[in-house]
């Protein structure tokens, strides 16, 4: 799959997408790669001609697929990093919510330069149960470890919380306190997905404790529709 500009609802400071393949086992309900023809759950297209990522860029790998979800062959995987090695003068961004599987190729990512690779995991809430009933993924309070491991290992991580779900705003902050992300992005469901959310004030409580604690944060647009970003 080529190479791509970013737009959409892409975070602002990711200049390309290399999607690498469609699909994914954790079917979340308000997947937006669904939509996308081809995108079966557990379906993957791992390219077999790789793009010239080029330089000076900040992509996102694997944008429309979870690289390390655990039906993922290692050997793709693998061939992925490989290419990303190739190309030393970019910054690539990992998303998954299986962050522990992740951790187990920390070796194999680009370090050609710090912060070379940025490494992030997605929380839509503190309560398992009802993530469970809109995922398959790993349970939250997994996904802080993991991703925090990942911090502990030297890299430059992020901690998102889209689409942000109803939650105790204390313990979701509590976890996000426990994984110690480089940052946090805030957004909300832009696909109309009839999800439970947290109220105004929930989401201000949140953020509130999350800047008590030193974190930066960033809200995305799509979160205007329930919370005032002014």
């Amino acid at each position: 799959m080529p190479l791509n500009k970013t737009k959409g609802n892409m975070y602002d400071w990711i200049t390309h997408t290399w999607p690498v393949g469609r699909g994914c086992a954790h079917d979340c309900s308000y997947c937006y790669v669904k939509s996308i023809p081809g995108s079966d759950i557990g379906t993957h297209f791992i390219p077999q001609a790789k793009p010239d990522l080029g330089r000076d860029k900040t992509i996102f790998v694997g944008n429309c697929i979870d690289l390390f979800s655990e039906e993922m062959d290692s050997r793709d995987i693998e061939s992925v990093l490989r290419h990303c090695q190739k190309y030393p003068l970019n910054r690539y961004v990992f998303q998954t919510k299986n962050p522990e599987r992740m951790y187990g190729y920390l070796s194999a990512m680009p370090q050609a330069m710090p912060g070379q690779s940025i490494l992030g995991t997605t929380i839509e809430s503190d309560d398992a149960a009802l993530l469970a009933k809109h995922s398959k993924a790993p349970e939250p309070t997994q996904r802080a470890l993991w991703i925090g491991s990942c911090k502990d290992a030297g890299f430059k991580t992020f901690l998102t919380i889209e689409p942000i779900m109803r939650c105790d705003p204390q313990k979701l902050a509590a976890l996000v306190v426990a994984a110690n992300p480089t940052w946090v992005n805030i957004g909300a469901d832009s696909k109309n997905n009839n999800l439970p959310e947290p109220t105004p004030s929930e989401i201000n409580v949140l953020i509130t404790m999350l800047k008590q604690n030193g974190f930066e944060i960033k809200l995305k647009p799509n979160l205007k529709r329930i919370y005032n970003l002014s």
